[in-house]
Formats: structure tokens, C-alpha cells, sequence
């Protein structure tokens, strides 16, 4: 298991007290998707690779929309959070164990939308990491296919919550 396996399972029963109320903001979240979408041409039909799905905050909604969504994750114990969700919430969605710097491993088929969100990215820690990541993702996208990914600010949502941000951490002394 390596870091950010670690680090992703470790968070499994607390990433949904990031939101207010997580029902409401994965509904929200896939309707800006679609929007974004359909902004771009592609329709409901359009295949989906959520492929750093945690517990299923995009994919569930996107799902509850009637796309054909698979979702996969690095962290087994998000994985089964999200097929918990996904159950309860009645939508059909393909779950895979999958890491998205090697989803050729897994995936043979191309998908027309790929999605990588809410700080996935940031957990490759070089740039090349990040560029094996990026040509991952991109070699399972479908020819004029779309590939969405975003960075979520914790520190906003932490100031939002009145938690402070990274600023109210602990710091070491200066010069030690």
C-alpha cells in the first residue's frame, strides 16, 4: 500500500463532513458536470470514467442523472464507501479498484468524459508523477473525448466552517 492509499483510507469516514450536507452537493456538483457537458457537445449517452471517485460524490449524482458512469479509486475502503452510497441512492454504477496512473491495467475501453476531482491530482507529489497520472487518464479517453479535473480549496471550506484554515495549524519554532 503506498502513501496516498493510505492517506485515502484513512479519510473514508470523514470525507463526506466536508460538505454541509453531501447529498445536496453531489446532486449540485452533477449538474454543473452536465452543464459542462453538454456545453461541449456530449450528451447523457456519453461514457463516463470517474476515475478518482472516493465515495462517489460526482459519480452518484452523475448516475442519479442516467449516465452510464464506471468509477474506480486506489482506496478499496472509499470504493466500498461508494458502493454503500451508490446502493442507497439507487443508481447503477461499475466500480473497479484502479490507480489512475495505470487505469490501462484495468480499463480496456476508451470513455467519452473522464473526471478526476476534489484534489486527486495534488496527491502526485512530483512532476512526474503528475505526468505519468495525466497520460494515464488522457490514453483512456475516446477520440474527442473530455477530461475534467479539479482542485478543491480545503482551506476555504475549512475558514467557511470556522475551523481555520493551514494558518491555524501548529507550526515548529522558528530555527528548528
Amino acid at each position: 500500500m503506498n502513501i496516498t492509499q493510505t492517506f485515502c483510507d484513512s479519510m473514508t469516514s470523514q470525507y463526506d463532513k466536508l460538505f454541509q450536507d453531501w447529498q445536496a452537493t453531489t446532486r449540485e456538483q452533477a449538474v454543473m458536470l452536465d452543464r459542462l457537458f453538454a456545453a461541449q457537445g456530449f450528451d447523457r449517452s456519453a461514457r463516463i470514467l470517474d476515475c478518482a471517485c472516493g465515495i462517489g460524490t460526482q459519480a452518484i449524482g452523475l448516475a442519479a442523472l442516467g449516465y452510464p458512469v464506471t468509477a474506480s479509486d486506489i482506496s478499496l475502503g472509499e470504493l466500498a464507501q461508494a458502493r454503500e452510497r451508490a446502493r442507497q441512492n439507487q443508481v447503477n454504477i461499475q466500480f473497479e479498484h484502479a490507480d489512475f496512473c495505470a487505469l490501462s491495467d484495468t480499463f480496456s475501453q476508451p470513455f467519452e468524459l473522464i473526471i478526476c476531482m476534489d484534489n486527486a491530482l495534488p496527491h502526485m507529489l512530483t512532476e512526474g508523477a503528475l505526468e505519468k497520472a495525466v497520460r494515464s487518464i488522457m490514453g483512456q479517453l475516446a477520440q474527442g473525448g473530455l477530461f475534467i479535473a479539479s482542485i478543491r480549496d480545503y482551506d476555504a471550506l475549512l475558514y467557511a466552517h470556522g475551523a481555520g484554515g493551514c494558518e491555524a495549524l501548529p507550526r515548529a519554532p522558528a530555527g528548528g
